[in-house]
């Protein structure tokens, strides 16, 4: 037969001694001796060691090219909401943190003690000006009624004395008619005379008489043709307005001069109404711009810029604020980006435009994001206009990395969390020889 020993575990084959009865050749088992607990102990240092080494250097070796910072915060720009007129706020919200959609109204500033005197000055004026308006426009109605009323009259004047100068055209005409027949029958007798005074008939004496009374026919019939002309001049004038002959040397009726006057009165009448239409004009115009003004400076709301959510409260209801005093501050927690304080040392050695790690404060979850920009610490806090900076460390720079855009970031209304002033841990992409390279600037 065949057999096979299987060893026992912690035993050992040991040679019988000498001195037994075991048979010769045989052999026995005896029980293993105790491990040695220091040894164990040692060996379990060792491989503990080994593994935080192990650890370390792949820590070590995946931060080659890479700028580790814990110094690092998600922040924005934030939107200040300002006061524009001074006056006591209302309405604003009663706690930070509060979503705000877009043109919302977020308060309300009203100001009772606003200065209107220049308004009460301005409306006064206007009604000045609208009563010496209303008088010049009723004193031109009455001179345009005189005025029609006295070119009445300046007719009826005309008429009546063109027609008195044609009868007197008339009735001298026909007194024309007949000294010209007077002097046709002085003439006449003349003639006949004429051959009875050679002959001795006639007496010199007689025919005298007959040239003289012919001669004064003949001016008869000349006065008359005279006056005739005259009054037909005059009566030709008189149809057209104009007076001659005895009329105190004035061309004109009285109607026809008052008329006169009145026109010279409303031409400095409509010269005074335009003057005062234009100023109440003007006068409106100043009037609304200040009633405007006086609006604006009475009551004005503050709206909301752009979606975002209160960061800050600058005021409570019932309070009074100033001209330009911040009423609150909002970030847009879709707009945010990470400030990442690193050593000054490694200002040249961040890539611009590569693409950084980081990890939020109490996650595991891996996040990348573009570097944008990296700055001097100072320069970047002069702006004032973040919502929240890394702390404050003595030779530091800040980089800027873009946050990733989540699927509803473009949305007003969106419910994601706000992750403004989360820290968070960075690598930033590096173009030096990151660890060795550190070491190597630090001993030279």
């Amino acid at each position: 037969m065949f057999f096979r020993k299987i060893p026992l575990p912690l035993q050992e084959l040991i040679p019988a001694p000498a001195g037994n009865s075991a048979p010769s050749g045989a052999a026995r088992w005896l029980p293993a001796r105790p491990p040695d607990r220091k040894s164990t102990h040692r060996i379990l240092k060792i491989a503990i060691a080994a593994g935080i080494l192990g650890a370390g250097g792949a820590a070590m070796l995946s931060g080659q090219g890479k700028i580790a910072s814990n110094n690092a915060v998600i922040s924005t720009n934030f939107v200040s909401l300002r006061t524009p007129i001074e006056g006591i706020v209302s309405g604003l919200p009663n706690r930070v943190g509060s979503m705000v959609a877009r043109s919302a109204l977020i308060a309300h500033i009203e100001n009772p003690r606003v200065n209107d005197e220049h308004l009460v000055d301005l409306r006064e004026h206007q009604t000045r000006v609208a009563a010496d308006l209303k008088s010049g426009e009723a004193n031109r109605a009455a001179l345009l009624n005189l005025q029609t009323d006295l070119v009445r009259r300046d007719a009826i004047h005309t008429k009546v004395n063109s027609e008195r100068l044609a009868s007197l055209v008339e009735e001298a005409e026909k007194v024309m008619a007949a000294l010209t027949v007077k002097q046709a029958q002085a003439q006449n007798d003349v003639d006949r005379r004429l051959s009875l005074e050679t002959s001795g008939i006639v007496t010199k004496a007689e025919m005298h008489k007959l040239r003289s009374t012919l001669e004064a026919a003949r001016q008869d019939v000349a006065a008359q043709a005279a006056r005739l002309a005259a009054l037909r001049i005059e009566a030709k004038a008189a149809a057209q307005g104009v007076l001659t002959g005895n009329t105190g040397g004035t061309d004109k009726s009285y109607s026809a001069q008052r008329a006169d006057e009145i026109a010279i009165e409303l031409s400095t009448l409509n010269k005074t109404i335009s003057t005062l239409t234009a100023e109440a004009s003007e006068t409106k115009s100043r009037l609304s711009a200040e009633q405007r003004r006086i609006d604006l400076l009475r009551s004005a709301d503050i709206v909301v810029p752009s979606a975002g959510m209160i960061w800050k409260l600058g005021a409570a209801d019932g309070e009074r604020l100033g001209t330009g005093d911040m009423a609150a501050d909002i970030v847009d927690c879709n707009a945010a980006f990470l400030l990442v304080s690193i050593p000054q040392d490694r200002f040249s050695d961040v890539e611009i435009g590569g693409i950084a790690q980081f990890r939020l404060s109490g996650e595991r979850t891996e996040h990348t994001g573009a570097v944008l920009s990296v700055t001097g610490h100072g320069d970047l806090a002069q702006g004032e206009h973040y919502a929240v900076m890394p702390l404050d460390e003595p030779s530091t720079v800040i980089a800027t990395v873009a946050m990733p855009r989540t699927e509803n970031s473009g949305q007003e209304n969106s419910t994601q969390e706000c992750l403004i002033g989360r820290s968070a841990r960075v690598l930033l992409p590096a173009t030096g020889g990151g660890i060795i390279d550190q070491i190597l600037r630090r001993v030279f």
